[in-house]
């Protein structure tokens, strides 16, 4: 079973390219950034901001982290109001071990928009390699509720469950996730945990079974 919690881009950017709307303010917050908010009247960031966020994207994409921070910092700059910013900072402040500094990145950002879902889930994988997993539970909760069909929050879910002893709940996310997509082999591997822990040895063997069909050969 994988331990380990999966950042939403990992090392690379959790939103990415944002446009700005074709008519300045038509809609009052940035398209391209994915499913939004419940707070659909904050401002649009500024051209420059939105220019140097989309830099720092494509050097996150790149690994290149040094000069993505620098980037996103940079969008803040000139935008301090910018929760993408925010979270695809955290994601590389993350990456390059610095926790804190990256949940108080992902904290930022959640108070300028509470609904965005690609916070909660990267705060809780941050959470959870802290070994906080009560934590990390409830975001990616969170996460799950503002964003039907997020299988890296179910998969988080899934996880934290699993690490805190709660074999049944675990049992349930992943199976979540797997309705969704049931390629997911460290989905099936988690769930084969699960399982085994709840005395379902069969169902158990079945879950590795396809676990170990999904994986690539090496």
């Amino acid at each position: 079973m994988s331990s380990s919690f999966v950042l939403a881009g990992r090392n690379k950017s959790t939103i990415g390219r944002i446009a700005l709307a074709a008519a300045i303010g038509s809609t009052g917050v940035p398209a391209g950034a994915g499913q939004r908010s419940a707070d659909e009247t904050r401002p649009v960031p500024e051209r420059r901001a939105v220019a140097a966020f989309n830099r720092g994207v494509v050097l996150a994409e790149a690994g290149r982290r040094e000069e993505a921070l620098r980037a996103y910092r940079e969008a803040l700059r000139r935008q301090p109001a910018f929760p993408e910013a925010l979270v695809n900072l955290g994601v590389q402040l993350a990456g390059a071990g610095l926790r804190s500094e990256a949940l108080a990145a992902f904290d930022q950002a959640l108070r300028l928009d509470p609904a965005l879902p690609e916070a909660h889930l990267d705060r809780g994988a941050v959470l959870g390699d802290m070994g906080r997993h009560e934590e990390a539970a409830l975001a990616f909760a969170e996460a799950a509720r503002l964003r039907p069909g997020f299988t890296e929050a179910l998969r988080g879910l899934g996880l934290s469950h699993l690490l805190l002893g709660h074999a049944a709940a675990s049992v349930e996310a992943y199976e979540a996730a797997l309705a969704l997509d049931p390629e997911l082999a460290d989905a099936w591997d988690g769930l084969a945990t699960a399982l085994a822990r709840l005395g379902r040895r069969e169902d158990a063997l079945e879950a590795y079974d396809v676990a170990i069909h999904l994986r690539p050969r090496r």
